[in-house]
């Protein structure tokens, strides 16, 4: 993606959640940030003892190029046509990103996962593992002529050598490890929020979804320093869910001829059917069917203590509720806040501040403090 293109979404997604929060002037009850969200990877003693890469059934094709930005290139292409690759002498440094991908999927990807669970295990080690660039994006800032698309932000080093990237090379990095496991993965290019941006399309059992790893690695403002929160409000989407974000729409550039075509999204996936978070011993649903659910979920994270507990991600579908109103969760909110000691940001119904970021399809990210 053309560099100015990609930064400009990172300066599009600050101030859409600062405004939507008001974050940069809220006060925060606490010093440090309340604990992120675990990412659904499996343990260390889970992992296969001899890990079976599906890729390893392909016949060869070389890596070529005469540039270490070329030969990612030509990593990602040889990859999604199916081969596996082969190393001259010269690509020992894209040799060195293939090897730590096949690492992190022999780590975390056992033999008999299904689509979906490998899918959801690559999702969350990409995005609980990677941070988004704001240096990148600062030396834009000051000079745009002096960021280059070699940068290892913008491809797979970004993801696999410095753990540091934007959202190209995410959208690449996603691309490959799903390649690698025979996954069908495609990288759309586009905009959201009316910045340029880049998510990827993915096949499961005969359907495809939109998933954006970068979104889901949430960007918040609190008292001047930025973190990042895993959760799940863009993974595996119908176009049409992705397309109603609360912050803006996901739009795929008609112009960009690399853009894959008749890969359209029907369906957003049940994602949060059957997940549960465990609090003192005890297992929570996820999927928030009613209000009393939800205030027994806010009522047993608040006394469970901040180091147990303190970013909760649920999926509300109440009926009667509409996802699509701002106020839609108020008097949820506002009779289970009084069962938390605090909570990172105040309700302030008045003032639009809430303690919760909205994605589509009802999912939220719940900023609590104990």
């Amino acid at each position: 993606m053309r560099r100015k293109s990609i930064l400009s979404i990172l300066a599009a997604m600050t101030v859409i959640l600062c405004c939507a929060l008001s974050a940069c002037d809220l006060p925060f009850f606490g010093s440090d940030p309340a604990p992120l969200p675990e990412p659904h990877l499996i343990s260390e003693g889970e992992a296969e003892k001899e890990p079976v890469r599906k890729i390893d059934e392909r016949e060869e094709r070389a890596v070529v190029g005469n540039s270490f930005y070329e030969r990612q290139l030509s990593l990602a292409e040889v990859v999604a046509d199916g081969f596996r690759p082969s190393f001259s002498e010269d690509g020992g440094d894209v040799k060195e990103l293939y090897e730590v991908a096949i690492s992190i999927l022999d780590r975390y990807i056992k033999n008999d996962f299904t689509t979906y669970e490998t899918v959801h295990a690559i999702h969350d080690y990409i995005a609980y593992n990677t941070v988004y660039d704001e240096e990148l994006y600062s030396k834009f800032l000051a000079d745009p002529k002096s960021v280059s698309s070699s940068h290892d932000s913008f491809n797979l080093a970004g993801v696999f050598k410095e753990k540091l990237a934007v959202c190209d090379g995410i959208s690449k990095a996603f691309n490959l490890l799903c390649g690698i496991e025979g996954v069908r993965s495609v990288r759309i290019e586009g905009e959201y929020a009316g910045g340029a941006h880049a998510w990827n399309k993915v096949e499961i059992d005969g359907k495809w979804y939109n998933v954006d790893v970068t979104l889901d690695s949430a960007r918040i403002d609190v008292n001047g320093s930025m973190g990042q929160y895993l959760h799940h409000g863009f993974f595996l989407l119908s176009d049409d869910d992705i397309n109603s974000s609360p912050y803006g729409a996901h739009r795929a550039d008609p112009s960009y001829i690399a853009n894959p075509v008749n890969f359209d999204a029907y369906e957003t996936y049940p994602v949060y059917e059957g997940l549960e978070t465990e609090i003192d011993g005890k297992s929570y649903s996820i999927l928030i069917t009613s209000s009393s659910e939800f205030k027994e979920l806010f009522k047993a994270a608040a006394k469970a203590g901040r180091k147990k507990i303190g970013k909760l991600e649920a999926r509300i579908d109440i009926a009667g509720t509409d996802l699509g109103k701002v106020e839609a969760f108020d008097s949820l909110f506002r009779s289970a806040v009084k069962e938390a000691k605090s909570i990172d940001f105040m309700l302030d119904e008045d003032r639009g501040i809430r303690p919760f970021v909205r994605y589509p399809n009802g999912v939220v990210l719940i900023l609590l403090y104990m």
